[in-house]
């Protein structure tokens, strides 16, 4: 029987609620689908990313693989080299060599007692004279490229320029100074010689972050009361002192040294110059990398607010007077043994802590009283 126009009409338009009701129940169900998935990657990406998950375990045990290969890599050469020297004793050079022979050309050892071992992987050891293998922390820059002044040293001599926030710099030593939210009101100074306190005005507080590699060289000399010579930061702190002793009053001039609060001395830095802190009395924290073998004298003159630091067992030599004014420091922390301590303590100035409240180091194994 021939359909009208009017029932086809009708029979499609209930056709096209059927085939809406059908897409209607289809996108339901992709959306059900589609939740049910996210759920489950949920579960998934929280399985394999997590604190616990299976790409961070695999990451960690390829990092223990890692260090346990280049402390083998460390073993093999110490052993070589004792067996080469019959065992009378082993020093970088002769590490140095057996991880030529050994293929190791991602070592390299410096120092002495204990010998640091830096490989390419930016993990560093060190062994001792009894061939005892310890890992060593790294000290990297914490704050990254966000600095606010910077003074740049090349071939142990500080350039007096002061660089600002945005500017290109290089050398093979940098230090960066990073502005905090913070105002800070530094202690006075006692400077010796100078019967007065010198006394700064509240201002933003400051952390330095000492990065690169090689010798700081000498900030400060003095002769008696007088600043005869300076350079980097320490430049803005003579002229500072040098107004303020002229005057009896606070000068206009900026003078950043006493309002940095935190020092990080990054790896590589091998010798801290002389009087390279002196007069940050508002410093309170320090990290010293284990690749530092000198503290100059004088360093950290008038650091009053200094009541704890620790000093790496590389360092083999530190200047008189190191910690004159630090008068809230009492006990310094030694990264290393009493016999260790014993040995190279014997190389330094004989006034290291003259001037100091320094009347104990407390070493890994015992506490020495001075």
């Amino acid at each position: 029987m021939k359909k009208t126009k009017k029932e086809v009409s009708t029979n499609l338009r209930k056709g096209t609620g059927f085939f809406r009701r059908e897409k209607a129940i289809t996108l339901i169900a992709l959306v059900i689908t589609i939740i049910v998935l996210l759920m489950l990657a949920g579960v998934t990406i929280a399985t394999l990313t997590g604190e616990n998950g299976i790409l961070t375990r695999a990451s960690d045990a390829k990092i223990n693989t890692e260090i346990a290969d280049e402390k083998e890599a460390i073993g093999l050469a110490y052993n070589g080299a004792m067996a080469k020297n019959n065992g009378t004793g082993v020093d970088m050079d002769d590490l140095n060599e057996q991880f030529a022979m050994n293929g190791r050309t991602d070592a390299h050892a410096d120092g002495t007692n204990p010998i640091t071992i830096t490989f390419d992987s930016g993990r560093a050891y060190t062994v001792d004279v009894n061939g005892h293998i310890e890992s060593v922390t790294a000290v990297t820059n914490p704050y990254g490229e966000d600095w606010e002044y910077a003074w740049v040293c090349n071939d142990g001599v500080w350039d007096n320029t002061m660089y600002t926030a945005g500017s290109e710099i290089e050398g093979d030593i940098i230090a960066k100074f990073y502005a905090t939210e913070n105002q800070i009101q530094p202690p006075d100074l006692i400077w010796e010689g100078y019967e007065n306190p010198i006394s700064f005005l509240q201002g933003t507080e400051y952390h330095l972050v000492i990065e690169g590699t090689g010798n700081m060289g000498t900030l400060m000399e003095t002769f008696g009361t007088q600043i005869t010579n300076a350079s980097g930061w320490q430049s803005l702190s003579a002229i500072y002192l040098a107004k303020y002793m002229a005057t009896g009053t606070i000068p206009s001039d900026f003078c950043i040294m006493p309002y940095v609060t935190e020092i990080t001395i990054c790896d590589g830095i091998t010798n801290i110059g002389d009087y390279a802190f002196a007069g940050d009395t508002a410093l309170s924290k320090i990290t010293i990398a284990n690749t530092v073998n000198n503290l100059g004298q004088y360093l950290f003159l008038g650091c009053e607010q200094l009541t704890n630091i620790t000093i790496p067992n590389s360092v083999t030599s530190i200047g008189s007077s190191a910690f004159a004014g630090c008068t809230g420091l009492t006990n310094v922390n030694y990264n290393g043994t009493t016999s260790q301590w014993n040995e190279k303590s014997a190389t330094f100035d004989s006034a290291w802590y003259f001037g100091s409240s320094i009347t104990s180091i407390t070493c890994t194994d015992g506490k020495i009283t001075l």
